[in-house]
């Protein structure tokens, strides 16, 4: 398993950065996305597109999936892994109700699908990320060499998706989202989850725009929502 700084000089060799669902005061900024820059508080009213606007799964799935990969350095997803991940998401989404091309959005941003990227560690707050989903203390983590198998695949789906024991998934974040917002847009409860999973619970308020100010959230992904955003209409990288 891979400290934080053993996992970002890895990263560096490839220009990436993957920013994880972390503790308010220990963050770990994502170099900006290209596309869109969504501003707001993800509303429909403010520009943000609608899940109407989101491509199908399959077609998400066929852009991103030749653009799944590690950093130098560390061992390759194989083909059966691969599709393991797809089957994995598709598992978890039934299970929890969370729209599939959400947490493949996530999977994404935060590992690009790399099932061997390791772990950061919240230095000082007793938190480990690993996994696709760099979770919240997550229970599952493939090994950096050998095979890792559809159980452990899938956990690390579920871990970020339905959250640990010691921390909220994307369905926990949508819920919270809802009752600080009142908002009834899938979107954009889907946007707020986004933005809380990278920057922490307490992170924003109710009216707050989306693209966090990194004075009051020093390491935060700035354009973590909207990334996510422009990834579920169909960009990938």
């Amino acid at each position: 398993m891979y400290t934080k700084s053993a996992i970002i000089g890895l990263l560096a060799l490839t220009g990436n950065t993957f920013a994880a669902p972390i503790t308010d005061a220990t963050l770990v900024q994502r170099e900006t996305f290209k596309g869109t820059a969504f501003k707001g508080d993800g509303s429909a009213k403010a520009g943000w597109p609608t899940d109407s606007k989101w491509v199908t799964f399959d077609k998400m799935w066929s852009t991103n999936k030749p653009k799944i990969g590690c950093p130098a350095g560390t061992t390759k997803n194989s083909a059966a892994e691969t599709d393991n991940i797809k089957a994995g998401i598709q598992s978890v989404a039934k299970s929890s109700g969370v729209d599939q091309r959400f947490i493949l959005a996530v999977i994404m941003q935060e590992s690009h699908g790399c099932l061997r990227v390791g772990a950061t560690a919240s230095p000082g707050a007793g938190v480990n990320n690993p996994g696709i989903m760099q979770s919240h203390n997550g229970q599952h983590n493939c090994p950096a060499s050998g095979a890792c198998g559809k159980d452990i695949i899938t956990g690390m789906i579920a871990d970020g998706t339905t959250g640990t024991k010691d921390g909220s998934g994307l369905k926990q974040l949508q819920e919270k989202a809802a009752t600080v917002t009142g908002s009834k847009e899938k979107a954009q409860l889907a946007y707020w989850a986004a933005r809380y999973y990278n920057s922490g619970e307490n992170s924003i308020k109710k009216g707050s725009p989306l693209e966090i100010d990194t004075v009051d959230q020093p390491g935060a992904t700035p354009s973590y929502s909207s990334d996510i955003a422009n990834r579920l209409i169909g960009f990938s990288d």
